[in-house]
């Protein structure tokens, strides 16, 4: 099966109270950081790989893990998310286990649910992420927008400005400023 990059680099911009605030997290083997308001913090090789772990939910990285000896898919029943009939599967990949709704008609995954520590109280709960507004995206058609649930109450929204894959990535990303 494909290997996974063992890094990652994401921008997150965020609409608050004092205007536009980018935060940069930088998930590098022994060099993992935050940069927040020219602010660097130091982040642990236990939440790297934590942080890993869970980018293999999205659906562009299950499409990728489907190859991996370990990755395991049953059928659960059919149900309903917002009104649309969906197909419920078990998977199970990395050691994590997931239920994914996928969408009767355009086949696209619209939940993916799993249990997890909430982020805020440390406490297990049972989270759904909601993905959306597919779209096209060199040659896949992928969600840029996606919804975490905990235990039914909303954590955040994300909504992805643009996805670029199999691109040269300057190694100097993944460097402490």
């Amino acid at each position: 099966g494909a290997e996974l990059p063992d890094r990652v680099c994401e921008e997150v911009t965020v609409d608050g109270p004092q205007g536009k605030r980018l935060t940069v997290k930088v998930y590098a083997p022994g060099n993992s950081f935050v940069v927040d308001q020219g602010r660097v913090h130091q982040l642990t090789e236990d939440r790297r790989l934590e942080w890993m772990m869970s980018l293999q939910q999205h659906p562009l990285m299950l499409l990728r893990a489907r190859a991996q000896p370990r990755f395991r898919v049953a059928a659960a029943g059919n149900s309903q998310v917002d009104g649309r009939a969906v197909h419920l599967l078990l998977v199970e990949v990395y050691g994590r286990r997931l239920t994914l709704g996928i969408d009767a008609e355009s086949q696209r995954i619209l939940t993916v649910s799993f249990r997890d520590k909430d982020w805020h109280t440390g406490v297990l709960g049972q989270f759904v992420v909601r993905y959306s507004d597919y779209r096209n995206a060199s040659g896949l058609v992928l969600p840029f927008r996606h919804d975490y649930f905990c235990d039914g109450r909303l954590l955040l929204t994300g909504i992805l400005e643009s996805i670029a894959l199999n691109q040269k990535i300057d190694p100097k990303l993944y460097e402490k400023p």
